[in-house]
């Protein structure tokens, strides 16, 4: 096995798949998907950007393909990840608004009674946590033999709604936060408390027996102590849950 390595910008989800290569075994592609916030459809010279030169992102689109129709499902971080993960609108899913960084669970949207009395609408109170039970984009290249990694920003719930419960195999840096964590450009300022050895900027690697949460986990269990995922090709718990990618 191998796994195709990528590196993403600030405040973004970077989901890079690698492919297991079995001998006499057709290749299938690998699958690379970044997602920035606030990135304009023109941000980038594949896309006719005068200001911005973006050459890396150009030459994927070469040796990849490129679609020129596409739309957000929401103009903030937290729905569009909840979207991508789910294939669902934010609205069904119940996260409107970029608040699973907070500490409080909720697993369900709601709406007021009233609202202030400033208002022109009354606000729906977001969802602050991706529940479990929904079928991942993750989980469903798992199934079909993709490795997967989570490179960046999650910002769609604290374990144990983190990458590693919702189907990923590696989380870096496992960080929930609505930020990058630590800086936001190179080089990478992580936390102490997530464990990263090493100078800023100096490359390193991971160990192939730490397929968890950073350079320096040493097992397969999170911080809070729950298993991350369940094995592969493990049938999922509850049949009857919202399957979009299925």
């Amino acid at each position: 096995m191998r796994l195709l390595g990528g590196a993403a910008s600030y405040a973004s989800l970077s989901s890079v798949f690698g492919l297991p290569c079995f001998a006499g075994e057709k290749r299938r592609p690998n699958v690379v998907f970044i997602l920035a916030d606030d990135l304009g459809w023109r941000d980038t010279s594949l896309y006719g950007s005068k200001f911005y030169e973006t050459p890396s992102i150009d030459s994927l689109a070469k040796r990849g393909m490129m679609f020129t129709q596409a739309y957000a499902a929401n103009p903030l971080c937290s729905p569009t990840r909840a979207s991508i993960m789910t294939g669902l609108f934010p609205a069904r899913v119940g996260i409107t608004a970029p608040q699973c960084h907070l500490s409080e669970e909720r697993f369900e949207a709601s709406v007021p009674a009233d609202a202030a009395p400033w208002a022109k609408a009354v606000p729906c109170v977001s969802a602050t946590r991706l529940k479990r039970e929904y079928f991942t984009l993750a989980e469903a290249l798992d199934e079909a033999g993709y490795v997967t990694g989570h490179f960046g920003k999650w910002h769609l719930g604290h374990e144990p709604y983190d990458p590693l419960h919702q189907g990923f195999d590696v989380d870096v840096p496992h960080h929930s936060g609505p930020g990058p964590a630590g800086s936001y450009i190179a080089p990478w300022k992580f936390p102490a408390s997530l464990g990263f050895t090493g100078k800023p900027g100096a490359r390193g690697q991971v160990p192939r027996e730490s397929r968890s949460v950073g350079p320096t986990a040493q097992s397969s269990l999170c911080r809070d102590g729950s298993e991350p995922r369940r094995e592969r090709g493990q049938a999922p718990q509850d049949a009857g849950r919202p399957q979009a990618f299925r």
